[in-house]
């Protein structure tokens, strides 16, 4: 909650250029309105931290996690870079300390690195998805950006039994390469939806999934101790993360 904005009234209170963003911001719309109609938000949302130990649905991985919801996908899921890049800006700015980006594109491209670093020279942890493909080739071997700079958590997806994602064992192949960092489960992962079609829950795919239980892992790490920089809350989950076979498909 931006305590400086007063919801709903047309005026930027706090005079950082964003109107009324009590509660978030939506940046392909220019406005506070950040329903999501699209579940993807609301499904990588809840694995986060959907509240638990209430007999309902299921639970995220930090139930106490606070949520900055910043909008940057339309109904269909497609995102342009520059707003992207903006809200990580905007995450930053407004003090979030660990920002799930489940999304990416196979082009590098400077608004979008220019505000990685920003991020980085912050302190501020970016955790990204590596990809998914639904046929092989070689571009399953590099990492969606932003997930392939340096400076981010790039995450790919298991299965049940610790197995990268292939078509093998689930619908997506995961991009993995030499800088995939981490792998985390991400085939039927059950979340929450935003209600539109009537279901509460689903099941679903993608390396998308896998990135907010590494998200949720990082925001536990903080609770515990709020004293540890980014680098240092990186540090921890790489350590002591087990490596995976074919994480690199080399």
């Amino acid at each position: 909650v931006n305590e400086d904005e007063i919801p709903n009234n047309g005026i930027d209170d706090d005079n950082n250029g964003y109107v009324d963003d009590r509660n978030g911001y939506n940046f392909i719309k220019a406005s506070s309105d950040i329903d999501d109609d699209n579940d993807h938000g609301t499904a990588v949302t809840s694995i986060i931290a959907a509240n638990t130990n209430n007999k309902t649905g299921m639970a995220g991985v930090c139930w106490q996690a606070t949520i900055m919801p910043l909008k940057v996908a339309n109904a269909n899921g497609s995102a342009s870079l520059f707003d992207i890049a903006q809200a990580i800006y905007y995450a930053v700015d407004n003090g979030a300390k660990v920002v799930n980006l489940s999304l990416g594109a196979l082009v590098d491209q400077e608004d979008m690195r220019e505000s990685v670093a920003y991020a980085a020279e912050k302190g501020v942890v970016l955790v990204a998805a590596a990809g998914n493909s639904e046929s092989g080739g070689q571009k399953v071997n590099s990492l969606y950006y932003p997930a392939n700079y340096q400076t981010v958590l790039a995450v790919g997806a298991t299965d049940k039994n610790d197995e990268v994602a292939s078509l093998g064992n689930a619908s997506f192949i995961s991009h993995r390469g030499k800088n995939l960092d981490l792998v985390a489960p991400g085939v039927d992962i059950l979340a929450a939806t935003s209600g539109k079609d009537g279901d509460l829950y689903a099941k679903y795919d993608g390396t998308s999934m896998a990135v907010p239980q590494v998200v949720g892992a990082a925001a536990l790490l903080w609770d515990k101790n709020k004293n540890l920089t980014g680098g240092e809350v990186e540090a921890a989950l790489l350590l002591s993360a087990e490596k995976v076979d074919d994480m690199t498909a080399d």
